[in-house]
């Protein structure tokens, strides 16, 4: 039986997630731009847009593992983009600081993937998502498979081979 606290945390959870892989998303290419746009990076308005595309590259990535179509990974981007073109025209005009840009921009991007989230509620708070089969759930943690290798295993009882009876197992006998 489900109480309404699971729809909550399971919601809760997957915008952590996505938080996650947003951050993973800057990490893993933020650097990039350095090379790809040197000095052109520095700007208030480039360096925005380069980072919500980080941000947002991360997180499609991460909703498409999960299984999300399309067009909610293009709801969510939207989402990320639109509060910082919004506080970019203001800028241009020197109505707004690039502090205003930044700390405004992440802070409305949040609310808007919420509202977003909010729209879209029964993809986020049932427990249906899919993990790829390159992933496995080990309590409520997913990890890859090929981390599987350091856990110690152990065969089943009745699948245990024996040198009494030539190494096959019970069932082969």
């Amino acid at each position: 039986m489900e109480t309404t606290v699971q729809p909550v945390f399971r919601f809760c959870v997957h915008l952590l997630e996505m938080v996650v892989a947003m951050l993973a998303g800057m990490f893993a290419l933020g650097p990039l731009w350095a090379f790809a746009l040197p000095g052109a990076i520095e700007q208030t308005d480039v360096h925005t847009l380069t980072m919500a595309t980080d941000m947002a590259i991360g997180m499609a990535v991460w909703m498409r593992v999960r299984g999300h179509g399309w067009a909610g990974i293009g709801e969510m981007t939207t989402a990320m983009y639109a509060p910082f073109i919004v506080l970019l025209v203001p800028y241009w005009f020197g109505a707004v600081s690039a502090g205003v840009v930044m700390t405004g921009g992440h802070v409305l991007m949040v609310i808007a993937m919420v509202a977003v989230m909010l729209r879209r509620r029964s993809q986020y708070t049932h427990g249906g998502h899919r993990l790829p089969r390159v992933l496995v759930r080990i309590g409520s943690v997913a990890v890859p498979r090929t981390w599987l290798w350091c856990l110690p295993c152990r065969a089943p009882t009745s699948r245990r081979y024996s040198t009494s009876s030539g190494g096959r197992p019970a069932a082969a006998r």
